[in-house]
């Protein structure tokens, strides 16, 4: 889908095939896709560049005009970028947090609910991830634990209860090394490589077993797990040994597991 430009590549023009970014930069170190607009690290210089939406300020330019190419957000160097349903976050190569974008729910972390349309610095200046979701953000510290902030409808803050914080909120004393934010659901893994989810689970999402909502991180099965991806109402992540698992959702055949398009798998299913 192009229809806000979120391909970046001058026009709203759907495209069916893979489409190269080489306008702006040849090369690029990271990238992130949100609802209706994406953001990239350029390889040579590191400098951040967003593209489509902006009618919240979440392409970072300072205006709320929808960009059909990528513009460059801030020369100085990042190397993380993530965007979400309505904003964005980026962590700066000095490992300080900013983040833009719609804040209705406090989604930016500054301590406000005020729209952001160029990056703004979050405290706790050492960061070392981030994930954007829907309308909420987690993100990890130096320190390696975890925090979450924004919107907590359904507990995908997992700090145990269904408030708004607007800034950063611990989740429990835990350390760990990955996290992703889906659009009502967050999964991590911890440092001991165990994986937990939280947050709606309405579609199994958080493969505990269960469709019941956790407000807290539960652990999904005994297994050991080194990456993790979470979708709007599915979940898929890669074990320790190299096998892809899904969960959640299937009417779209997004759990990959030839069976075709059905029901919800409440519990991860190898790919």
């Amino acid at each position: 889908d192009n229809g806000t430009s979120q391909l970046g590549d001058g026009t709203t023009t759907d495209q069916l095939t893979p489409l190269a970014m080489g306008a702006t930069a040849a090369n690029w170190s990271a990238v992130g896709a949100g609802d209706e607009h994406a953001c990239g690290v350029a390889f040579d210089d590191s400098s951040l560049w967003c593209w489509g939406a902006n009618d919240y300020g979440q392409v970072g330019d300072g205006t709320v005009t929808q960009r059909t190419s990528p513009v460059q957000v801030d020369a100085s160097p990042f190397k993380a970028v993530t965007a979400g349903d309505l904003h964005s976050c980026a962590i700066r190569n000095n490992t300080a947090l900013s983040c833009w974008g719609n804040n209705t729910y406090g989604q930016l972390g500054d301590g406000t609910t005020n729209p952001v349309a160029t990056p703004t610095n979050i405290g706790l200046t050492t960061w070392k991830a981030v994930s954007a979701g829907g309308l909420f953000t987690c993100g990890i510290v130096v320190n390696d634990t975890l925090r979450c902030w924004g919107l907590n409808e359904f507990g995908q803050l997992g700090d145990g209860t269904t408030t708004d914080p607007i800034l950063p909120n611990p989740v429990g004393t835990a350390t760990w090394k990955a996290v992703d934010a889906g659009d009502s659901h967050a999964c991590a893994i911890r440092s001991d490589d165990t994986l937990w989810c939280w947050g709606f689970n309405g579609n199994g999402q958080l493969g505990d077993g269960t469709t019941s909502d956790r407000r807290s991180p539960v652990q999904v099965g005994s297994a050991t797990w080194k990456s993790v991806a979470t979708g709007t109402s599915h979940t898929c992540a890669i074990r320790s040994d190299d096998t892809l698992w899904c969960w959640g959702s299937d009417s779209s055949g997004q759990i990959g597991d030839g069976g075709g398009a059905g029901g919800d798998q409440i519990t991860p299913v190898q790919v």
